[in-house]
C-alpha cells in the first residue's frame, strides 16, 4: 500500500495507505486482472495487420489471437493446483 500511495503521490492523488486502506487488495487486483484477460481474449482483431515486428521478432496474429483464446488465467490455476496437490 506504500508504493500504491507513492505511485498516486507523483499524479498529485492524496492517498494514506492506512487510512485508505483497501480490503482484499490483492483481490481486487485480481479481479481487475481477470477483466483485461477477458477483454484480451474476446477483443476484435479485424483491423490489425496479419503480422508486426517486436524487438526484431515478427509476430504472426493468427498464433497471438490463438494464444489470447486459451484462457491463460485458468491453465496458471490448473498448474498451481497440480503443484499444490503434489507436496513438494
Amino acid at each position: 500500500m506504500e508504493e500504491l500511495s507513492s505511485l498516486l503521490s507523483e499524479r498529485d492523488v492524496t492517498f494514506h495507505p492506512v487510512a485508505h486502506r483497501i480490503p482484499c487488495f490483492p483481490h481486487i487486483i485480481n479481479i481487475c486482472v481477470q477483466h483485461i484477460l477477458h477483454d484480451y481474449s474476446t477483443a476484435d482483431f479485424m483491423y490489425v495487420d496479419d503480422s508486426w515486428l517486436i524487438d526484431g521478432v515478427t509476430i504472426q496474429k493468427e498464433a497471438y489471437v490463438a494464444a489470447l483464446k486459451v484462457k491463460t488465467l485458468n491453465c496458471a490455476r490448473d498448474i498451481i493446483r497440480t503443484i499444490r496437490r503434489s507436496n513438494g
